[in-house]
């Protein structure tokens, strides 16, 4: 049976990383942005009054919480496992959710 990838194995690889921008939310809304690869760590921000509820997951079928994104201004990184998508959920505001993957 095949291990997969494990954090070592994909910090061990070459990868420039992806960046990803949500759609405009205003809303009762929600975007999945996908990774084109497994990322070991993301970070977000948003832009505008936007705060969202970010959740991750390896499937794109059941999500975690990686954290409430509360302010424009703050960045905030999850690193806890290896990710291919990321949800963001409306909460209320207006903007774009900005995520930096490696």
């Amino acid at each position: 049976m095949e291990r997969g990838y494990t954090k070592r194995d994909v910090a061990g690889l070459r990868n420039d990383g992806s960046k990803l921008v949500s759609k405009e939310m205003s809303a009762a809304d929600f975007d999945i942005m996908q990774l084109g690869n497994a990322a070991s760590k993301i970070s977000y921000q948003s832009t505008g009054t936007l705060v969202a509820v970010v959740e991750v997951s390896l499937n794109g079928a059941n999500w975690i919480s990686a954290g409430a994104n509360s302010s424009a201004a703050a960045i905030v990184s999850y690193s806890a496992h290896n990710v291919i998508a990321v949800r963001a959920t409306w909460v209320s505001g207006t903007g774009k959710l900005h995520v930096a993957a490696r």
